[in-house]
């Protein structure tokens, strides 16, 4: 069988190719060619010769006239034709067929004849242009000739023996021109050809270009812009500038090809920038060009350290080490190597729109003759990088730390001379300590040995004049020279011997490593090479209303508690140090004469309140000669501003800043319900700190005393029965100052005397809830205010440091520089109080303002309790003791007299409450004072739960509190709900109470009722967002052959209620492989459509969004179907050529196959 099927085949492939054979016939001659084949033709250059192939079917020719192809399809009788001119020299004519060659061939022989020019660009005879243009014509000649050039007539030049020529003019005035061409050689003259030009004038004015070249610019205040219009065709034209609609030009400048104006405005506005270009030679019209100029604020896009949204700032926004003092800056050489842009900037900050970018920057050694090295700051911090080419220690190569990812802390960099004595031991950082052995008597070197934490490491002998280098292995990077010491004379005496050190520099051999993906924080490492770092937050950040975001590092976030946007970069301070505050530097190299001011939003030193966006000081220099602030140049001005307490029921105070520190300045007139008139502090020139603002809520009994700061304490004496009235006594230093009855809902306010001010309220606390119940009695405190009985004065003539002040009000303080400031080189100047100016060690004048703040690690040692404000009959509590914020262990605590034990590490010790009342809990430590506090043991109290609907909130939304038994889920009447301490109201009989939400963040729900535990939880109002949403992921077809496209779909529907965008990103086996962005309304849906094709069969998995699904890609079709088809097709094709063309018919057909079938049959 199998024998049969391969003869049947075999007998097919016969057939087949003998019908292809068939089929694939090419044209052939016909009929006589002329010029006879092969024949040599003869004609004067120039003439036309006519060649003419007769054929059996239409063609296409290709021709070939002296080496140049032309394909030319058959006319009319199937007559292939050429019309040939007749060419300079011998050379042949051949046509030729694809598939059958060369079909016919002669020889041509020219004789010399007149020339014949052709206008070849343009090769129109009439042409038109506009003045100035510049137009170019070209002629050719046959054979080569002089060709000559005439102008309306009038002779331009001759191009002697040429086949072609051309002619140019840019400078022809309006008109008609005609321009002729002639050609003459040894033969004759050709016949002259010429062309008609018409030159207009300009329809578009003046041709010129200009730069920038859109229409509107963006400037900043000082900055300096340029603008240029240049002549496009060289011609000499006139500029006038003029800004706004002023009638007379600031610059005018003619017969130029170019003009430049330098834009630069002082003030911030709306600027017109206009060029008027007219032509002097009067051929163009005049053209106007403009710019729309708008010069932002100096600190637009940079330069502030708070950004604020009401400021009406940039929406990107760098900060870098002129601005931010968290950032490394090296004051001396201006150099410094952070930045940070923050793009698109909104409550939410898409992942990867924060990019931080930093790069290793030179500095020179302290020891001059070292030469110089590579730093680099990392997230606030200093680093060692590398050194280089101008690092010119003997022995020290170039070396990168950054390029094998590692990063050293710089721990000495000094030029101090210091002597050592044979058996001296110099200590060093990190456990390092270099001996001096023995100095050679003759004092031409000396024996060295390097110890690390008591173990030798190295040792060498240096000669006078030499560095000793001590190099080790740092992470990957080998050989680093991380102690190098300078050896001045080496002194031999009679009685001693002796060294003298001149230059000191340590790199740390504790390191942090670094690669592309590490996370830090919020950011990740997105490229790390010897130039830079960067890095770029890995996901989305919200910055809701006051967070503190940890970015980086020390590196955070402060977002302002406000529903206006306002956050800056702060530098982590908790840990033990001192940390330098500086404003935006000036250096006069690039600020020149725009001198600084420096206020909260570029000084970090001055008060500011984020919250409220309010800060009061201001700090400009009027003048500046050379290194000189002349006196009365530097203005110091302070304004009292308006805040809010945080008790919001109470209206505003006034604060103001002053020498960098926050003071109470007064109250305003109907402050705290109008129990306090306006009281101004200035108008007496006395100022206050503010030493608590608070709204937390606290509950406190009959008997309980509350601390208040500076020593005072408020005591509750006693709960009126019917809960009415509360009984308090203030106490100072354990003295009674004052008592009152305070009824629910009022506030208790205590005045006294601040310097020549009376009856100064400095103790404000609002009582909520008073309630007495049949078992205990409370009262709820909601908010407390205290300033300092330690005051100030402050009057005209005062002076501070540098400073003095020439006027006080109740609007402002006004302080002046009495006397001249020098600025010298390296020098730290006491300004006032604590502000103060640092310059740097250089010839260029580059100083700025700076306040030092310090964290000691024991920065007190005031203890304090920390405890629930009730504590429950069988519960187990957390006694806490702190102190300045810190856990303090070994703290001894007592319960009235009976000792718990003492505190852990974390400040710890735990207490069951056994019985019901008031116990005095103590806390002791030698060195420490020593802490009381009062613990309310009660009755247990059921527990309660909140319900909140919707789940999810949007601002606007009207939520539904539901306040409900834990045990048994019944709800609760009455229940007291309070929003971010405000109280909103009580809880109906289904134990619901809604609350419409007003404003995007966090939301604080409270909720107190009488036997229950009081119940908190946090709802988080969102702004109107896109939510999308896929479904219905589909493969077509689920089954595909290797290298065929498959359609993969998936629909998407935004079910948010804000439009938004979204990028789609199609997987295939968890890898990404295409996206598509798409945009949609609240509501709309789409169908998004890929095609996707894989080479090696198998199962695959697709995934879009949450949608997966899988598909299966087979083995590519048989390669042996393929050509049976194709032998199929050339066996149709080749039957139905010889049907039509070569007289086949039915019978013919059945004698060719009972042919091959019977040979099959001889053959076996």
């Amino acid at each position: 069988m199998k024998k049969d099927g391969l003869q049947i085949f075999t007998a097919i492939l016969v057939l087949g190719l003998l019908f292809c054979g068939t089929a694939g016939a090419v044209p052939i001659v016909i009929g006589e060619i002329t010029p006879s084949q092969n024949s040599t033709v003869t004609g004067t250059v120039g003439a036309t010769q006519t060649f003419t192939i007769p054929l059996n079917e239409t063609a296409s020719v290709i021709w070939t006239e002296n080496s140049t192809s032309t394909t030319i399809p058959t006319g009319d009788g199937n007559i292939a034709t050429l019309n040939h001119v007749i060419q300079t020299g011998s050379y042949q004519v051949t046509a030729s067929i694809d598939g059958a060659g060369q079909i016919a061939s002669w020889n041509v022989e020219s004789t010399p004849g007149v020339p014949v020019i052709t206008l070849s660009n343009p090769s129109s005879s009439s042409v038109s242009g506009n003045v100035g243009e510049s137009r170019t014509f070209t002629a050719t000649v046959e054979p080569a000739a002089d060709m000559s050039w005439y102008l309306n007539g009038n002779f331009l030049y001759t191009n002697a023996s040429v086949v072609e020529s051309s002619y140019t003019n840019s400078s022809a005035v309006a008109g008609t021109y005609t321009l002729e061409v002639r050609a003459q050689n040894s033969n004759g003259a050709a016949e002259p050809k010429s062309w008609t030009w018409t030159v207009g004038s300009s329809t578009n004015g003046v041709p010129v270009e200009v730069n920038p070249s859109e229409g509107k610019v963006e400037v900043s205040q000082g900055e300096t812009r340029n603008f240029y219009v240049n002549s496009t065709n060289s011609q000499n034209i006139k500029v006038e500038w003029f800004v706004n609609d002023e009638t007379s030009s600031r610059k005018t400048q003619d017969g130029v090809t170019s003009s430049l104006y330098e834009f630069k405005e002082s003030n911030s506005g709306s600027y017109t920038l206009k060029a008027v270009v007219t032509d002097p030679s009067g051929n163009y019209d005049a053209v106007t060009k403009t710019w729309n100029v708008t010069v932002q604020s100096k600190y637009y896009s940079s330069g502030n350290r708070i950004w604020d949204e009401g400021l009406g700032l940039s929406r990107t926004y760098t900060w870098n080490a002129q601005s931010y003092s968290g950032f490394y800056y090296d004051l001396d050489s201006g150099v410094s190597s952070e930045e940070m842009t923050i793009k698109d900037i909104g409550r939410n900050i898409d992942s990867g729109n924060i990019e931080y970018i930093t790069r290793p920057t030179e500095t020179d050694f302290e020891y001059k003759g070292w030469g110089s090295y590579q730093i680099i700051g990392f997230m606030a911090e200093k680093y060692f990088a590398g050194y280089n080419d101008n690092t010119t220690i003997e022995s020290v190569d170039d070396v990168s730390l950054i390029s094998d990812g590692v990063l050293a802390k710089i721990l000495i960099d000094s030029d101090d001379k210091a002597s050592a004595y044979s058996g001296d031991s110099f200590e060093l950082e990190d456990g390092y300590a270099l001996n001096i052995v023995e100095v050679d008597v003759n004092g031409n070197s000396v024996w060295v040995q390097l110890e690390k934490d008591g173990d030798v490491v190295d040792d060498n002998f240096i000669s006078s004049g030499q560095d000793y280098v001590y190099e080790t292995e740092v992470g990957e990077a080998e050989d680093v020279p991380i102690i190098i010491i300078h050896f001045g004379t080496v002194f031999a005496g009679t009685e001693t011997s002796a060294v003298f050190i001149q230059g000191i520099f340590q790199v740390s051999d504790t390191y942090v490593e670094l690669a592309s993906g590490d996370s830090f924080g919020e950011m990740e490492v997105t490229s790390l090479s010897s130039n830079e770092i960067k890095m770029k937050n890995e996901d989305d950040i919200s910055l809701d209303k006051g967070d503190t975001i940890d970015l980086m590092g020390k590196i955070q976030i402060q977002v302002a508690d406000d529903s206006t946007l306002r956050f800056a970069p702060i530098l982590d301070t908790s840990e033990e140090g001192i940390y330098e505050l500086r404003g935006t530097v000036y250096d006069k190299d690039v600020d020149g004469d725009s001198l600084p001011t420096w206020t909260p939003l570029n000084f970090e030193g001055f008060y500011y309140s984020i919250d409220e966006g309010i800060g009061t000081e201001q700090l400009e220099i009027k003048e500046l000669k050379d290194r000189t602030i002349p006196d009365g140049a530097l203005v110091y001005t302070s304004r009292p501003q308006p805040v809010q307490f945080e008790h919001k029921s109470w209206g505003n105070f006034t604060v103001v800043g002053f020498m960098a520190k926050k003071y109470f300045a007064g109250y305003p007139e109907g402050a705290v319900g109008g129990k306090i008139d306006d009281v101004s502090l200035l108008s007496d020139s006395v100022l206050s700190e503010v030493l608590t603002d608070s709204d937390d809520k606290r509950s406190m009994y009959s008997g309980d005393s509350f601390e208040l700061e500076e020593g005072y304490s408020l005591n509750i004496l006693e709960v009126d029965i019917n809960g009415n009235s509360v009984w308090v006594q203030l106490e100072k230093d354990g003295d009674v100052v004052d008592d009152d009855f305070i009824t629910s809902g009022a506030d208790y306010v205590y005045e006294t005397e601040l310097g020549e001010a009376e009856d100064i309220p400095v103790i404000i606390v609002h009582f909520g809830t008073v309630f007495a119940g049949t078992e205990t009695s409370a009262v709820f405190i909601e908010g407390i205010f205290q300033i300092s009985d330690e005051y100030i004065e402050i009057n005209s003539g005062d002076t501070f440091d540098e400073m003095e002040i020439t006027s006080v009000s109740s609007d402002s303080i006004t302080m002046k520089n009495e006397d001249s400031i020098g600025l010298g080189e390296d020098e730290t100047v006491d300004v006032m109080g604590d502000v103060k100016f640092k310059t740097a060690d250089d010839k260029t004048l580059r100083f700025y303002p700076f306040v030092e703040v310090e964290t000691e690690s024991n920065s007190s040692r005031e203890l304090k309790i920390n405890l629930p404000g009730e504590v429950i009959i069988g519960d187990t509590i957390n006694i806490e003791v702190t102190a300045a914020d810190n856990p303090i262990e070994g703290i001894t605590v007592k319960v009235n007299t009976t000792s718990l034990g003492k505190t852990n590490a974390d400040g710890i010790v735990e207490y069951t409450a056994e019985e019901e009342g008031t116990f005095k809990i103590t806390a002791e430590k030698d060195g420490y004072t020593t802490a009381n506090k009062n613990m309310k043991v009660i009755p247990p109290k059921e527990k309660m739960s909140l319900n909140i609907t919707p789940e999810t909130v949007y601002v606007g939304d009207t939520i539904t509190i539901e306040a409900l038994k834990t045990v048994g889920g019944n709800p609760i009447e009455n229940v007291n709900i309070s929003i971010d301490g405000t109280a909103a109201g009580k809880t109906g009989s289904d134990g619901k109470f809604t609350y419409a939400t007003e404003e995007v963040g966090k939301i604080k729900i409270s909720a107190t009722a009488e036997g229950f535990l009081e119940k908190s939880v946090d709802v988080d109002v969102k702004d109107y967002e896109a939510i999308f949403k896929f479904s219905n992921l589909v493969v077509d077809p689920i089954e595909v052959r290797a290298g065929k496209e498959a359609k993969i779909t998936v629909d998407a529907t935004n079910e948010g209620n804000a439009a938004g965008e979204y990028n789609v990103e199609l997987f295939v086996n968890d890898t990404s492989v295409d996206s598509q962005q798409i945009a949609l309304d609240v509501g709309e849906s789409i169908t998004l459509t890929f095609e996707h094709s894989e080479e090696t069969p198998g199962e695959y998995s697709v995934k879009i969004a949450d949608q997966e699904t899988t598909y299966t890609v087979k083995e590519k079709s048989s390669a042996l179907l393929y050509v049976l088809l194709g032998i199929i097709l050339l066996l149709v094709g080749g039957i139905a050529y010889m049907f039509t063309k070569g007289g086949w018919t039915v019978a013919t057909l059945q004698a060719k196959v009972d042919e091959l079938v019977k040979s099959a049959n001889l053959k076996k």
